[in-house]
């Protein structure tokens, strides 16, 4: 009997090509030198996030109280250029790059983009949070006592006037400024009735337009020029002949609430080759959505062919009775814009200068 003895083989495994410590070493490697990459894809998503129209208001809040004026302006460069099909949020950056102007010095460069987010803040009225209002309106105040300490009243004139067209009611605004600041303060700001300016045109951007689309095509240029009747800028607009019957209303876009504190509105215009111009103001009701207008002649000529229009009456009551009159409420009612109208003549050319909001001779501050 064979007794056969079984054999097992014990195969050894292949070793790997390189050692496990050398696979380890180059995972290591490999790591390191990805991680820059994820490193600067990171930085980079942060970068772009920070001009991102929802998300660099806290990047630039956090910048201001660092005092980085520098890191401000950079952010508030990039959200407008990537403001695309969503622009809402400009005004909230003209400001704070105003607020970077400042801390840096440069008053001028303040003065204007805080003027920029005022202008900007009556055409998207309806798209600016009371916060941000209030906001604007405090550091307008703020910016506009400083400079009236430094003896300039033009420049502190300015802010405060931005800062009552940005808070949104500058009715209101003008009576709580009126009512606060000392005589000796008044003195050097008003010469007269206390007064906001809502519009300098010291923009190409404020130049009136036709308030009818049809007639566009009679506004053959448009320009901002230095000379005035007030010493700042007009903006003047040269209109083709109007053969038709309808005529031109040329306006800006304005955000003045109705209530019943008393105020007036202040303007200049002139016009060469055209007779018998007025001044135009309308007005928009929200909840009706209704337009109406009014129109009103000079109250009386300048030097160099201006004319002045001195408008000062109950409005808020006025529009009041002609709502009842027509049905609809009168409450949320505004003054969405104002202007000339000029009737069909020929060839001519029009300029308007500052437009003021100004408190009637014998109006107490604190009126109701």
């Amino acid at each position: 009997m064979n007794n056969k003895v079984k054999v097992t083989e014990t195969l050894a495994l292949p070793q790997p090509f390189l050692g496990w410590k050398l696979y380890v070493v180059l995972v290591i490697l490999l790591t390191l030198a990805l991680a820059p990459a994820f490193w600067f894809i990171r930085a980079a998503a942060t970068e772009v996030t920070k001009y991102s129209a929802y998300s660099f208001e806290s990047y630039c809040r956090e910048a201001l109280e660092q005092q980085d004026f520098a890191q401000v302006l950079r952010i508030c460069a990039g959200a407008a250029r990537s403001a695309l099909d969503q622009d809402t949020h400009l005004g909230l950056a003209y400001l704070f790059e105003a607020k970077a102007h400042a801390g840096l010095g440069d008053i001028p460069s303040a003065l204007a983009h805080f003027e920029a987010a005022a202008r900007f803040w009556v055409r998207r009225y309806y798209a600016t949070r009371p916060q941000d209002r209030r906001e604007a309106e405090a550091f307008g105040r703020e910016l506009g006592q400083s400079l009236l300490g430094q003896g300039d009243s033009q420049g502190a004139l300015r802010a405060y006037s931005a800062a009552g067209v940005a808070s949104g009611d500058p009715v209101r605004y003008l009576y709580d400024l009126a009512s606060t600041l000392q005589e000796e303060e008044k003195k050097a700001l008003w010469v007269a009735e206390p007064f906001i300016i809502l519009e300098d045109f010291n923009s190409v951007e404020a130049a009136p337009a036709p308030a009818l689309e049809p007639q566009a095509e009679l506004v053959s240029a448009a320009s901002i020029e230095a000379a005035s009747i007030t010493g700042g800028n007009s903006a003047t607009v040269s209109l083709a002949a109007n053969s038709g019957a309808e005529a031109l209303r040329l306006s800006v876009p304005a955000y003045v609430p109705l209530g019943p504190k008393p105020f007036g509105l202040r303007a200049y215009a002139r016009a060469s080759g055209a007779a018998n111009v007025q001044w135009l103001i309308t007005y928009w009701f929200e909840a009706a959505h209704v337009s109406t207008m009014t129109l009103d002649p000079p109250s009386g000529t300048l030097e160099m062919g201006w004319l002045e229009f001195s408008i000062a009456r109950p409005f808020y009551q006025e529009r009041k009775e002609a709502a009842e009159l027509e049905g609809y409420a009168a409450d949320d009612g505004f003054i969405n814009g104002f202007g000339i109208k000029v009737p069909p003549g020929p060839a001519s050319q029009v300029s308007l200068d500052r437009v003021d909001l100004y408190l009637p001779a014998g109006t107490a501050p604190d009126a109701p």
